[in-house]
């Protein structure tokens, strides 16, 4: 009956403790307390895209609309160089990364992950005139071959690790590098699916896809900070609902299923089907 008697005493004991502790801080609250969620972003097709109107389309665009309307909060979008994404959320300018931001263990020493809610995989765009006839990894592995990437990405870390004898050129973003691979200026590139299945559709008699297979399968997820415990815990379970409920599998097929939202960019930027 003694020790009984403690239970009520010791629980008002470490309620006291508990509220006269500072509280820590709390992405999320912090999220919902100022009503907007801050997501970055770079321009990756079809992940992210500028539409003829120059409101941002693509895939994450409608992830990060969708993830902040099931918060109930605003959605402010910064597009910015894939290089700058990281700076950006460790400098709490930005709350995640939604940007096809692929987990590797290099990037997650810089920040936290959400798990995965899409996959893909990095594979090669070649030059066809200066690529005809090569077919095999070894034949990109070359000092005497040039090969194309964005900076800071999961597929220039690819290109170093399969072709150590290659040079590889470190650009600033996609257009830069089909740019690059059209004009001669490098044999080829390596570069996160579909955008070399893209690219071979719209210039088919230019470029080619050398391999069925990607080099490397990827899972993407949104990137946070690191001590953002409970914004993590939000973002996989919403990412299982959205699962679940289907919405992310129809909005993925019809983003990298389908050309139907190419008839939304400039007239330069877009596919046509009869490349097909």
């Amino acid at each position: 009956m003694r020790f009984r008697a403690l239970f009520p005493a010791i629980g008002l004991w470490l309620l006291a403790t508990c509220l006269s502790v500072p509280a820590a801080a709390n992405d999320l609250d912090d999220i919902l307390e100022r009503g907007t969620l801050r997501v970055g972003t770079a321009l990756f097709t079809p992940w992210a895209m500028r539409a003829e109107t120059g409101a941002l389309i693509g895939f994450e665009a409608e992830v990060a609309a969708q993830l902040a309307a099931d918060m109930g909060v605003e959605l402010e979008t910064e597009v910015m160089a894939f290089d700058q994404l990281i700076p950006a959320l460790q400098d709490g300018a930005i709350d995640i990364i939604a940007t096809g931001l692929s987990i590797t263990p290099r990037r997650a020493l810089l920040v936290s992950f959400s798990q995965p809610y899409a996959t893909s995989g990095i594979n090669m765009l070649v030059n066809s005139e200066l690529g005809e006839g090569l077919q095999q990894l070894s034949d990109f592995n070359d000092p005497g071959v040039r090969i194309a990437v964005v900076r800071d990405t999961a597929a220039s870390d690819v290109a170093r690790s399969v072709f150590p004898q290659a040079e590889i050129f470190l650009l600033s973003n996609e257009e830069e590098v089909a740019t690059a691979v059209r004009t001669k200026r490098v044999l080829a590139a390596v570069a996160a699916t579909p955008f070399p299945e893209l690219q071979r559709l719209a210039q088919p008699e230019r470029v080619f896809v050398p391999f069925d297979q990607p080099l490397v399968t990827t899972g993407e997820g949104f990137g946070l900070s690191r001590d953002a415990h409970d914004l993590k815990a939000y973002l996989d379970s919403w990412i299982v609902f959205r699962s679940l409920d289907g919405w992310l599998g129809e909005r993925r097929a019809y983003w990298f299923g389908t050309l139907a939202w190419q008839s939304e960019l400039p007239q330069e930027e877009r596919i046509s089907r009869e490349s097909q």
